[in-house]
């Protein structure tokens, strides 16, 4: 049975989390870029992003296995208690539970953090994404038909939401 550790996304995690990135942009659909964000990009949204949102990593056995990050849905002031979430695995760590034990500690964080919705993009057919989201709460609200262009096709864009808390009692 292996170490399963989850925990605040960390500087040292940049390096493994562009090359999965890269990884998955060069040879999947899950991610709608053509090419790698530069150098760095990442660092930068990581910064920006970590007072507010969650980003958390995953290590199995002490070796990094993946991430999950949440970040603003829509800039509009209306849209600051949802959040759109994303996860990353290695392909050795996929399959056994181990993204959604990281998946479920980054949506308890970000209950945690007064976030109400959270909100996850699926391009289809996306079975084994599909299945996670499910199994963690997430219900299917919409189809985006042939939104999106990459590897020479168009694909559908499968769009989930999960209630993460009380709505505010006011704006702040």
């Amino acid at each position: 049975m292996s170490t399963v550790g989850v925990r605040e996304f960390a500087k040292r995690d940049l390096d493994p989390a562009e090359r999965l990135l890269a990884s998955a942009i060069k040879s999947g659909v899950a991610n709608f870029h053509w090419e790698a964000p530069a150098r760095g990009a990442l660092e930068e949204t990581w910064l920006a992003q970590r007072a507010r949102y969650a980003w958390l990593s995953l290590e199995l056995d002490g070796r990094w296995a993946g991430f999950a990050n949440s970040g603003p849905y829509k800039p509009r002031e209306a849209y600051k208690w949802t959040t759109e979430v994303g996860i990353y695995l290695e392909k050795w760590a996929r399959g056994a539970g181990h993204g959604r034990v990281l998946y479920g500690s980054l949506l308890d964080a970000l209950s945690l953090r007064g976030f109400r919705l959270a909100i996850a993009g699926i391009t289809l057919p996306g079975e084994a994404s599909c299945a996670l989201h499910r199994s963690l709460g997430f219900g299917q609200v919409g189809v985006l038909r042939q939104v999106g262009w990459k590897l020479g096709a168009w694909h559908d864009v499968s769009i989930w939401q999960r209630n993460l808390g009380r709505s505010p009692d006011a704006p702040g």
